[in-house]
């Protein structure tokens, strides 16, 4: 699955988002997940930001299993952030693989169910 992210993202967002997934009749709520960062203004965020976007997943996180989480972002801050929010994903214990990449085929790829990387 493939979302795009863009502008101010803030953790109401997010939840929303999360809830489609987990409520479509068309996604599995276990899918793989692509998020394209690319159009997200970053430098809106914050730490309690970041922090209440963990919350949310970790809310979540036994409903979507053991889903692989895919961003792909397009520059170096951007890089260092989703760092942060990894780390933060990590301690906060969401429960998911998730990682960060420059290059969607290569996001893809990762994301494939018989890959263990």
């Amino acid at each position: 699955m493939l979302g795009e992210m863009f502008g101010v993202l803030t953790a109401r967002e997010y939840e929303d988002s999360y809830v489609e997934i987990l409520e479509s009749d068309d996604i599995p709520s276990d899918a793989n997940t692509l998020w394209d960062l690319r159009k997200l203004y970053f430098s809106s965020m914050d730490i309690d930001s970041m922090k209440s976007i963990v919350e949310v997943r970790k809310k979540y996180r036994h409903l979507r299993g053991n889903a692989k989480l895919a961003f792909l972002i397009d520059d170096e801050a951007k890089s260092k952030f989703m760092k942060l929010f990894s780390t933060m994903s990590e301690f906060g214990d969401t429960g998911q693989d998730m990682r960060t990449f420059y290059d969607q085929d290569e996001a893809i790829t990762w994301l494939e169910p018989d890959n263990k990387e």
